[in-house]
């Protein structure tokens, strides 16, 4: 592999479709093992998922298939590595999510998530709102971004 991840990155922003496409299979062939190590490593962590390889080859997929739209979110700052290593581990947060319906807080603590009644004075609203961990506001976020 002659370019290095972050130059990888860089040209899936590229105009041409051409150099986007080599610089996402390039990116695909260096970097799959280590996107499917991390993703691996959270789902495995549902105990009564039979086949967590199988369920980390989609999450792995899927995170592939999403990355010239996240590397347009890429910043040329820390290693480029990691930022890819952030993004695997944050699709398989969702996966697991999906598949136990419990969210897991930044140290590994379970959290259900709360609903706020829509009925609730604004400052209610505002309070429970601050209550909430900044990783599931984060979150929400990219969902409500999404649904858009």
């Amino acid at each position: 592999m002659s370019a290095g991840l972050g130059e990888l990155l860089l040209a899936m922003r590229s105009e041409s479709e051409e150099v986007r496409e080599n610089a996402w299979a390039a990116c695909y062939e260096g970097y799959r093992e280590i996107v499917w190590t991390r993703v691996f490593y959270v789902l495995r962590s549902v105990s009564w998922l039979r086949e967590p390889r199988e369920a980390t080859e989609d999450v792995t997929s899927d995170v592939f298939v999403g990355l010239i739209e996240a590397a347009k979110q890429y910043r040329e700052e820390g290693k480029p590595e990691q930022w890819l290593a952030r993004i695997a581990v944050r699709a398989a947060l969702r996966a697991r999510e999906k598949l136990t319906g419990e969210w897991h807080g930044r140290r590994g603590t379970t959290v259900a998530r709360r609903a706020v009644s829509f009925d609730d004075e604004a400052n209610a609203i505002a309070s429970e709102l601050d209550s909430i961990d900044r990783e599931e506001l984060l979150e929400l976020e990219r969902r409500i971004a999404a649904l858009r």
